[in-house]
C-alpha cells in the first residue's frame, strides 16, 4: 500500500457529543481516543479534504464532489485505465 499513495484521502471530522449520538453503545473515552486518532493519520504525498460533520450534509457533499472529480480530471490517461 506504501508503494501507491491515495489520489485523495477525504477526512471527516466529528466532534464528540455527534459520535456520542451515532454510536451510543461506545464509550465516550474510547470514541474521544478515536476522534483524535484519525487527526493523526498521515498521508504524505497526498492530497487531504478536511471536512468537518458540522457542515451541512449538502455543504459535505459538495466538497467532495468537487474535490473528486478535481481529482479524476487530473488523472493520467493511464491512470483511468489501470483503475477500470
Amino acid at each position: 500500500m506504501a508503494d501507491y499513495p491515495p489520489d485523495l484521502v477525504i477526512r471527516l471530522h466529528v466532534d464528540l457529543p455527534t459520535a456520542l449520538i451515532r454510536k451510543p453503545d461506545h464509550r465516550a473515552a474510547s470514541l474521544e481516543q478515536k476522534i483524535n486518532d484519525v487527526t493523526r493519520l498521515m498521508f504524505p504525498g497526498s492530497p487531504v479534504l478536511e471536512l468537518s460533520s458540522a457542515d451541512t450534509l449538502e455543504s459535505i457533499l459538495k466538497q467532495a464532489k468537487i474535490a473528486i472529480t478535481t481529482t479524476l480530471q487530473k488523472a493520467s490517461p493511464e491512470h483511468r485505465r489501470s483503475a477500470s
